[in-house]
Parts: C-alpha cells; sequence; structure tokens
C-alpha cells in the first residue's frame, strides 16, 4: 500500500504480502500495465486490487523529538506537495507534485529515480513559440527549473534514510531555489499573455496536479489541470507535451487521464484524445455539463471503447477506436 501525504511531502510505503498464485492480477508484485489493461486512478478504475493481500496495521508515531514507526518499508520526502494516487508500474512508482512534476521512484528502496516538469509554454507548438522571441527566456528558465529539478534529486535522496523516523524540516534552499524559478515561469508566461497563462484561482487553492498519472506499461502520461498533458517513456524520456483547456467547475477540475488503446483521454469540459505515441489531438467533443469533480472510466466494447463521464455528451461522441 501507498500513502502519500501532502503535508509532509513523503511517500510512505508499507509492507505487502502477496500471494505468489497472483503475479498477474492487479496488485501483485509481479503485474504489469498494458495497453489492453493499463493503470491510473483506482488501478483499473474498478479500485479492485485482487493480486494483493495488504496489511491491516501500520503506525508512524511521535517519540520524543522524533518518530517510531511499524510496518513501514521506507518513507521519501518530495519536492512538493500533491493530491493525486501514486501508480505502480513494475518496480516503478509514479506521481505527480506541484505545480507540474512528474516523479518517478524506485518501489523497493523509495529512492527519488527522476523529477521532470512540465510548464504551460512547453506544450504549445514550435510555431507558436518562435513567433515571440520572449519566449526565449522562458526555454532559459525551464533549463534553470531542469537543474534545480536535478539539485533537489539529490537533496531528498540524501535526506530519505532518516525521514521516517525525523519531523519534516524547514524547506531547504535548493528546494525554495527551484519554487522560484517555477514562480519566475508563471510571472514571464503571464507577461507575454496572461489570458492564455493565467491559472485560475479556485484550482490553486487544491493544486494543479491533481489528476493521477496512467501508464499501459510502455509510456508513463499525465494530465494537469493547467491544460497541460504529457507523455514520457519509463525512464523519463519525455516524448510529447501538449496544452488545451485545464479548467473545470467552480473548485476546479480533478478529473484523472485515461489511456484507451493507443489513446491518451482527458477531460476538462471537453472530452479530448491525444495520440499516444505521438501527442497528435485525435478529437476533441464539448461538454454540455459543466462539472469536473469526476473521472472518466472505460467500458470495452466490439472493436472500441465507451468512455463515460459525468458531463452530456451525444452518443457518438463519447466513442474511442
Amino acid at each position: 500500500m501507498l500513502i502519500k501525504n501532502s503535508w509532509l511531502r513523503a511517500v510512505v510505503a508499507i509492507v505487502f504480502y502477496l500471494p505468489a498464485h497472483g503475479a498477474a492480477l492487479p496488485g501483485a508484485a509481479g503485474y504489469l500495465p498494458t495497453a489492453d489493461h493499463p493503470v491510473g486512478w483506482r488501478g483499473d478504475g474498478s479500485g479492485r486490487f485482487p493480486g494483493a493481500n495488504p496489511p491491516v496495521s501500520w503506525a508512524r508515531e511521535s517519540a520524543g523529538n522524533g518518530y517510531m514507526t511499524k510496518g513501514i518499508s521506507w518513507m521519501t520526502p518530495l519536492p512538493n506537495n500533491g493530491v493525486s494516487s501514486p501508480i505502480v508500474v513494475g518496480d516503478k512508482i509514479f506521481l505527480t507534485s506541484e505545480p507540474s512534476d512528474l516523479l518517478c521512484l524506485d518501489k523497493k528502496t523509495g529512492k527519488l529515480l527522476w523529477i521532470r516538469s512540465n510548464s504551460e509554454f512547453e506544450g504549445l507548438s514550435d510555431d507558436e513559440r518562435k513567433a515571440n522571441p520572449a519566449f526565449e527566456k522562458l526555454t532559459q528558465l525551464a533549463r534553470d527549473l531542469e537543474l534545480a529539478n536535478r539539485r533537489a534529486l539529490y537533496l531528498l535522496n540524501f535526506q530519505m534514510p532518516n525521514a521516517i523516523t525525523s519531523a519534516p524540516s524547514a524547506t531547504d534552499p535548493v528546494l525554495k531555489q527551484k519554487r522560484e524559478i517555477e514562480k519566475q515561469i508563471e510571472k514571464e508566461q503571464l507577461a507575454i499573455d496572461k489570458k492564455k497563462f493565467e491559472r485560475y484561482w479556485g484550482q490553486a487553492v487544491f493544486g494543479f496536479s491533481g489528476p493521477t498519472p496512467t501508464s499501459d506499461g510502455k509510456h508513463v502520461c499525465i494530465f494537469l489541470t493547467t491544460g497541460v498533458s504529457a507523455c514520457y517513456d519509463l525512464d523519463g524520456n519525455r516524448k510529447w507535451i501538449a496544452r488545451d483547456k485545464g479548467g473545470g467547475s467552480e473548485h476546479g477540475n480533478f478529473a484523472s487521464p485515461l489511456l484507451c488503446g493507443n489513446r491518451l483521454v482527458v477531460w476538462a469540459n471537453e472530452m479530448r484524445a491525444y495520440d499516444v505515441e505521438t501527442g497528435k489531438l485525435a478529437w476533441s467533443n464539448p461538454a454540455k455539463a459543466f462539472n469536473t469533480y469526476g473521472s472518466l472510466f472505460p467500458s470495452p466494447q466490439a472493436e472500441k471503447w465507451s468512455l463515460a463521464s459525468s458531463g452530456d455528451f451525444s452518443p457518438e461522441s463519447a466513442m474511442a477506436r
């Protein structure tokens, strides 16, 4: 079982006891997602993990100036808060943190393997960015953020051995620098085009990285409520990044993305599908309702998938081949 505590900025791993016969079932140690059986929010969407035999008790309790623990294998500090759920893909764990990071951890040790940031301007086309010289400054800031991520990775892994029994410390200068660069990117984006890049304040209360990642065992994809969709391989190489609508209802958008065959489908008051290999927009269908609190879920049918959400779509708009 994995627990992400946004207040502690950490992921906790709790020991699982897995039946040998369940190696191919969701939740089992040997389970791997595929294009036909991807993982994402609530696993395969059902919330069922028949291959797992989870623990029934664990603890992390105050003890003097630190903590005592029971049944916890490791605990890893993260670069920022976040409310998405982790997903397990083979020997790796993927999750997100604010405002735009995809994180990868080693499942056995909890070691952070990589951090990848996904700013809004990076999802624009090459032509859009070349048309305005102001994007050159943002490109340099993105390089600075990449360097800050590497420094944060080193710091957090250095802090990890003591994280399980120690109280959270004040934000380190390395993490402060990372956040300052993220704020500068947001500021420069707004200076270029406030209407295009302004983030919804109601969403900021809960964060922009709330949707849970999804994976088919080959790709790991994210959707951020800044409107960014991105796809990586399991080693952290970004395959593509795109940006379109990301907002939602009064209190924001909390719909996690879904992989259906070779399509990454996102929900932001429209149902939008990207080719998972290229990032090309495959189709888009607007919603008649104004509700983005629920996630998509698939229903396999003959040679196609039926997708459902809380919006009101015409029947043909909810079919993905």
